[in-house]
């Protein structure tokens, strides 16, 4: 990684923007783990933002605080939700 999303894969959160149905995006900062060139973050299912990520996989992510302040621009990314086998991986990760 380099520049950029070098940045990203070192942060410890980033403001994930996701998307509702009009289009309107929701930024929301989360807590992630980085795993060679992926950002895995953990969220309940039935979450707002696990919702849209269903619907709409396509996000941009930002470094930014545990509290949302942005420290750097948005990028365009692709979500994906786990289903329950990684789980157990993620949680390895987040607390590593």
């Amino acid at each position: 990684m380099s520049g950029l999303t070098a940045s990203i894969g070192d942060a410890q959160y980033i403001s994930l923007m996701t998307y509702r149905k009009d289009g309107t995006g929701v930024a929301t900062p989360v807590w992630v783990a980085d795993r060679g060139n992926f950002l895995f973050a953990w969220t309940q299912a039935d979450s707002g933002k696990a919702k849209r990520i269903a619907r709409d996989p396509v996000v941009q992510i930002a470094v930014c605080t545990a509290s949302g302040k942005l420290k750097s621009g948005y990028v365009p990314a692709t979500a994906r939700l786990l289903d329950g086998g990684g789980e157990k991986m993620v949680r390895e990760l987040m607390l590593n």
